[in-house]
């Protein structure tokens, strides 16, 4: 069995699946560097440098809301699903200084 363990996309369609939560932009923005961008990689992409959280804005891009979380694929073998959402919480609360909740987060769409 084969089993890509990266962000997939192509021209027509793309996912992202992860144990994470879904963030208000203006949460992350205020919160981490005292400012707004109309842009969320300005934001986001050097706040995650270095960690092993990933995130997708999806198909609403611009809706003020972003998907964040750590892919299963990171789940250490001897790693209870438990052990591993607890892992994530305490990343996005150490990285964004956001407490939340996390759970499976499951998106696809299709660029028209």
């Amino acid at each position: 069995m084969k089993l890509k363990t990266d962000f997939t996309t192509n021209s027509s369609s793309s996912s992202f699946v992860v144990i994470g939560a879904r963030i208000e932009m203006e949460n992350i923005s205020t919160m981490k560097r005292g400012e707004t961008s109309d842009d969320p990689w300005d934001v986001i992409d050097p706040l995650l440098k270095g960690t092993d959280l990933s995130w997708s804005s999806g198909c609403e891009y611009g809706d003020g809301e972003i998907m964040i979380g750590i892919c299963y694929t990171s789940m250490g073998d001897d790693e209870t699903l438990g052990q591993f959402k607890q892992r994530v919480k305490d990343e996005i609360k150490q990285t964004l200084g956001i407490s939340t909740e996390v759970g499976h987060i499951e998106e696809c769409w299709m660029d028209n």
